[in-house]
């Protein structure tokens, strides 16, 4: 008989933080689960650490499914290696560097169960060296409604991450959506933006359950214009998939694309260390004519990018990088 839960962790780099992340999973009040680790082509120690954490639990021994890809493929690759390995009716995703509460996965399982529901999502913590703060979901939503779940997804976080997410096996494969192994940033948007799409209910616990550890050293440090390549063809992927929908789909879902795009350019205008503002300016022009439709941005964000998009480029990028606050601040000051 199939476990009700598949939870799947890709393994690179990660020998400091393994360990709790597995005694986390292993110590969950559900005990029908398969633990289906993906060992990426990790350098480190990971593998040792966590086989020695597998042997604390004899219980567990059994339900725990090792894959070793020969070299490093990245986390989308391993994450769909993850899923097709998986045979679980539900499948959660846990990267390995975070951790969850105990009770995670049977208060997931209970919420889909009892709403009949495809998608059950959770609050979560963020986790820093010096401090530990909830993140959550507006307190009135419990279902989801689809456009406006997916209006925020651009937000980032609990709204596109899988992380803290419960979803049935079926809507994956009836679906046909699976990671994109060629993106590699925005790699979770690309797949549960559609996911909540095809999603028949989804639901909101509103607890946090999934711990995110948030590394100064992570990829949005060390920020590239790779990495907005990645975003770019990540809304790519979000554009065609609407327009396969057929246009009164795509019609429906136009803003939230258009919105997508938007950001997903938008590091070559406010980061100082990608700018190219003549990139900018010629990647999704037609994304800009929107702005003030994209209410999950701030006002005062929504009027710097206007003021960029209207001609006064040198004005908006000024602001964006503190050269008139800081002018202001001196001017009060004296």
């Amino acid at each position: 008989m199939n476990p009700l839960l598949s939870i799947i962790v890709p393994v690179y780099n990660v020998e400091k933080q393994i360990e709790r992340c597995a005694v986390s999973l292993f110590s969950q009040t559900l005990k029908d689960i398969e633990y289906v680790f993906v060992n990426d082509g990790t350098p480190d120690n990971s593998m040792i650490v966590l086989n020695a954490v597998i042997r604390r639990y004899p219980e567990i021994q059994g339900n725990v499914v090792i894959v070793n890809h020969e070299r490093n493929k990245g986390l989308s690759a391993a994450r769909l290696t993850g899923i097709k390995r998986s045979s679980g009716h539900y499948i959660a995703h846990c990267d390995s560097d975070d951790w969850v509460e105990p009770n995670m996965y049977e208060l997931m399982l209970d919420a889909a169960e009892k709403e009949n529901a495809d998608i059950v999502c959770s609050d979560i913590f963020f986790d820093s060296c010096t401090s530990i703060f909830e993140d959550k979901y507006a307190t009135n939503i419990f279902t989801v409604n689809k456009l406006d779940y997916l209006s925020q997804m651009t937000l980032g976080g609990k709204f596109s991450a899988l992380w803290n997410k419960l979803i049935k096996r079926t809507l994956y494969i009836d679906n046909d959506i699976y990671p994109v192994e060629s993106i590699s940033m925005w790699e979770d948007m690309v797949v549960t933006f559609r996911l909540i799409y095809h999603s028949n209910k989804t639901v909101i616990i509103h607890q946090p359950l999934y711990h995110y550890v948030f590394n100064n050293d992570s990829i949005s440090s060390r920020y590239s214009k790779n990495h907005i390549i990645q975003q770019i063809n990540c809304s790519q992927v979000i554009e065609n998939f609407f327009l396969d929908k057929g246009k009164e789909e795509s019609e429906k879902y136009y803003i939230p694309v258009q919105n997508l795009k938007f950001i997903a350019k938008s590091n070559y205008l406010t980061n100082k260390n990608t700018r190219d503002i003549n990139l900018w300016k010629r990647i999704s022009p037609e994304s800009n004519k929107h702005i003030w439709k994209y209410k999950e941005l701030s006002f005062f964000r929504r009027f710097i990018f206007w003021l960029a998009i209207i001609g006064f480029t040198k004005t908006s990028v000024k602001i964006m990088d503190g050269y008139i606050f800081y002018n202001l601040l001196n001017f009060f000051r004296k």
